[in-house]
């Protein structure tokens, strides 16, 4: 594991061009600054003293493991928000983001759920059953 000092953005950059080593197909430019600010946002959340399930070797496992990948993030609130944030990292994960790559099959889920709002077991269940039955 990288030095817990280092700031998110270096862990993400390290992380993209890890996985740009061995990709089945390069970044697109025009998607490379998203996806690394995707990355370092994630990466922030593994930093000590977050309540974390995932680390940063969970993260390089994955991606080692992925010939193509994309990050979708989104945040939401108040009732149904477990449908509404399913659905819409279906929507984010699905969006093409290289021609001759197909739809995710297979998907890294972070959740954060602050804690005037924790997140209940039904909807931890219902996104990732959600996330299940259209991944496969």
């Amino acid at each position: 594991m990288p030095p817990a000092k280092l700031p998110p953005i270096i862990l993400a950059e390290a992380l993209l061009r890890e996985w740009e080593l061995h990709a089945a197909q390069p970044t697109l430019p025009e998607h490379r600054p998203a996806l690394l600010a995707q990355l370092a946002e994630l990466c922030a959340s593994l930093q000590p003293g977050a309540d974390i399930v995932i680390d940063y070797e969970d993260l390089r496992s994955v991606l080692h493991s992925a010939a193509h990948f994309r990050m979708g993030t989104y945040a939401t609130a108040g009732p149904n928000r477990a449908v509404s944030a399913a659905r819409a990292l279906l929507a984010a994960i699905q969006k093409p983001q290289l021609a001759s790559v197909g739809p995710a099959q297979r998907a890294l889920l972070n959740i954060i759920s602050p804690a005037a709002e924790p997140l209940h077991m039904d909807e931890l269940t219902l996104i990732t059953e959600t996330l299940q039955h259209t991944l496969g």
